[in-house]
């Protein structure tokens, strides 16, 4: 997939793990496709992309407006969609703040964002590092996985961040 500076998407190649996010019925491009993200018209502007990152079977889409967008495998919750079925589509991230976001990453299988208002770092997916611990009370625990944004522990954030926003 390409960003492309007028904030669209495009797509080409094969659609393994739908990461396409073209529908079902597009398995496979060899030219270029536009991939529909949010609405036109709505009241946030979810129609203009302005960051675009890929995990190892996942993408995440961060809109004019703040929304997160995520298409692809879903096999540790790394579209945070609430489930672990794959989006042939891209389909909005709910972050439990309601806000919206200033910043996306992705890595293998999991996803972050900053939500704007508060600054905060929310995660979704696996989490094989540890940022959903409490390390400053010895509490460490690796490889679970959340379907939905959860907020990152500051704490654990400061010790375990490895992923640049």
């Amino acid at each position: 997939a390409a960003l492309c500076a007028n904030g669209c998407v495009y797509s080409w190649g094969e659609s393994e793990e739908a990461c396409l996010g073209l529908g079902h019925s597009v398995v496979e491009s060899a030219i270029p496709q536009l991939v529909q993200i949010g609405e036109e018209g709505s009241k946030r502007d979810d129609s203009v992309v302005i960051e675009l990152v890929a995990g190892s079977s996942h993408l995440l889409a961060l809109t004019a407006g703040g929304g997160v967008f995520s298409w692809g495998g879903n096999g540790r919750g790394q579209l945070g969609v609430g489930d672990r079925a794959v989006r042939w589509t891209p389909t909005e991230v709910e972050l439990p703040t309601d806000n919206w976001a200033t910043s996306i990453a992705a890595c293998d299988g999991s996803s972050y964002a900053i939500d704007a208002a508060s600054g905060a770092v929310f995660m979704w997916g696996e989490d094989d590092v540890g940022l959903m611990s409490d390390p400053l009370h010895g509490v460490i625990q690796t490889h679970r996985s959340f379907v939905k944004p959860v907020k990152v522990n500051g704490d654990a954030w400061g010790i375990f961040g490895a992923v640049a926003f």
